[in-house]
């Protein structure tokens, strides 16, 4: 306790890593020597809490004494990333990027230092802020100028699926629907998990989102009109192999008609839902 009284940090030291240590190891002693004596437990209990008191309050004028320099050394660690920001080389920004998670950990380790020293807790709490204002300004800044490569690719990706809707010949449309759009969307897909969040990715996303299903619709809409010639041909074939039984007067010939039925209803419902949504099967 003498030593709460000292100006000097070098008494503090001392207290806590001399003196403390020593008390305590005397106390648990004379716990032990005076075990079962009921006169010695308020005693222990009371000394017990003076050390304890004094050695939080040794330990919190020690860090208040240290914290100015740690201050200046953990607001200048921030101070590094948020100035990567204002440059306008993306060299600085990877930097920046690659020794923030470094700058976190330091600002956890005073974290720990200070804890329970008030002074300290808006300190960490401004500085945790800077940082990920920082972070966060910077993985934009980095997003927006790798956007540009990223829109030329898969705008060719896209474009590549847009072009085959000029081919005359389906053999295109079914690679272009089998290959070429499912790799389109699985890029985009991959970007849209890297870049979720900015605002110039989601702009390039709805537009070339929307390029594609426009694509996709259009040759499903061209290869669906090539089959639909043959597909109806069938059908009419097979409703005929139906009706053909009606001009019949033998109910034998009705009762096969009637067997065949489900399967031509099958058959023509298979067709409705592979043309669905197209005028032309419709009518």
């Amino acid at each position: 306790e003498g030593a709460l009284s000292k100006g000097d940090p070098a008494w503090w030291k001392e207290g806590l890593k001399d003196n403390a240590p020593t008390a305590r190891d005397k106390l648990q002693e004379y716990a032990e020597k005076f075990d079962g004596v009921d006169g010695w437990v308020p005693i222990q209990e009371n000394l017990t809490a003076r050390l304890d008191t004094a050695v939080r309050e040794l330990r919190k004028k020690l860090a208040e004494r240290e914290m100015k320099g740690e201050k200046d050394d953990a607001v200048r660690l921030v101070r590094s990333i948020e100035s990567a920001v204002e440059k306008k080389d993306s060299a600085w920004w990877r930097d920046a990027l690659r020794d923030a998670p470094t700058v976190r950990d330091k600002l956890g380790e005073y974290a720990d230092k200070f804890e329970g020293v008030e002074a300290w807790a808006p300190i960490q709490e401004e500085l945790e802020g800077r940082l990920e204002a920082a972070v966060t300004a910077l993985k934009s800044q980095m997003a927006e100028r790798e956007l540009g490569d990223v829109k030329r690719e898969l705008s060719r990706m896209v474009g590549q699926v847009e072009d085959c809707q000029k081919k005359g010949d389906p053999a295109w449309w079914k690679d272009a629907l089998n290959k070429d759009a499912p790799s389109a969307k699985d890029k985009i897909g991959e970007y849209s998990d890297k870049y979720g969040g900015v605002a110039a990715w989601e702009a390039i996303e709805e537009e070339l989102t929307s390029r594609l299903d426009a694509a996709i619709s259009v040759l499903k809409g061209k290869l669906a009109e090539r089959d639909m010639a043959d597909d109806k041909r069938t059908a009419q074939s097979l409703v005929k192999n139906v009706e053909k039984f009606i001009s019949e007067k033998d109910p034998a010939w009705w009762k096969e008609g009637i067997s065949n039925s489900p399967d031509v209803a099958d058959k023509l419902a298979a067709f409705r839902e592979k043309y669905d949504g197209l005028e032309a099967w419709d009518a």
